[in-house]
């Protein structure tokens, strides 16, 4: 299982804004190798995400238009040699 959360504050002094978008990812994976950096591994993940009404319009493109939360989801796999 993995899980992620993040913060991030943004100030741009030239176009006269300010806010905070948050964030909570959680992911069950299958993977080979049970090690931290094992490898080839396969997740499902879901995210969570919410911001300051200062950053309506300026997160997430159209789809997230004149909100302040959105969620998304999919499957993601990673390997190496």
């Amino acid at each position: 299982m993995a899980f992620e959360a993040g913060w991030d504050h943004v100030k741009n002094e030239r176009e006269k804004f300010e806010g905070s978008l948050y964030k909570l990812t959680i992911a069950p994976q299958l993977q080979y190798d049970n090690k931290f950096f094992g490898r080839p591994v396969i997740r499902l993940f879901a995210t969570y995400a919410f911001w300051d009404d200062s950053l309506k319009g300026r997160i997430g493109g159209d789809a997230y238009r004149g909100e302040t939360r959105g969620a998304n989801f999919g499957i993601q796999a990673e390997t190496w040699w």
